[in-house]
C-alpha cells in the first residue's frame, strides 16, 4: 500500500515538473544574440576595481546584481 502511493506521489510531482506542448521554445542562438547586445559597460568591484564586460566575452560569466534596499 506504502509502494502504491509512492508511485502515485512520484508520478504527479513529475508530471508537474514537465512542460507542457504550449509553451514556447526559444533556441539558444535567438537568446544569445538579444543578451549579447546588452551586456556592454563596466561596473565597480567590491575591492573598488573597475571591470568591462566586454572582456569576458565568448566566456561563461555569473554576475550578481545586490542592492541593499
Amino acid at each position: 500500500m506504502k509502494a502504491t502511493r509512492l508511485i502515485i506521489a512520484l508520478s504527479l510531482l513529475f508530471a508537474a515538473c514537465g512542460a507542457s506542448a504550449e509553451e514556447a521554445v526559444v533556441s539558444p542562438a535567438a537568446a544569445g544574440a538579444s543578451v549579447e547586445k546588452k551586456l556592454t559597460g563596466e561596473f565597480s568591484t567590491v575591492t573598488g576595481e573597475t571591470v568591462d564586460l566586454a572582456s569576458y566575452r565568448n566566456s561563461d560569466l555569473v554576475v550578481w546584481f545586490w542592492a541593499p534596499w
